[in-house]
């Protein structure tokens, strides 16, 4: 595979409470490297995540959803301060009103 970003599988299954005994539960996963422009979300599936998909097989179905891919404009340090702070007992507190 001529790939500049990897492929990334994941699976879980009955031990994990998320499938029946003898099935499982997989995730396949990448960084879209071809053009998508009136292409559609399983056309581009399969061209980018075959060689994911044929380890997968056989499989009972095939859900695909792209997202937007986003990276930092700067450094990557992103600041965070927080405006409240609250502390456990003040905090339970408010959950209970």
């Amino acid at each position: 595979m001529n790939r500049k970003h990897d492929i990334y599988l994941f699976t879980c299954s009955h031990n994990h409470m998320v499938a029946p005994p003898g099935k499982f539960l997989a995730f396949a996963s990448t960084i879209v490297e071809g053009p998508v422009d009136g292409v559609s979300p399983k056309d581009v599936a399969s061209r980018e995540l075959g060689p994911a998909l044929q380890m997968m097989h056989p499989f009972l179905d095939v859900f695909v959803d792209m997202y937007d891919y986003s990276e930092p404009l700067a450094d990557g340090v992103q600041v965070c301060s927080p405006r409240v702070q609250l502390s456990a007992p003040s905090h339970r507190q408010g959950l209970r009103e």
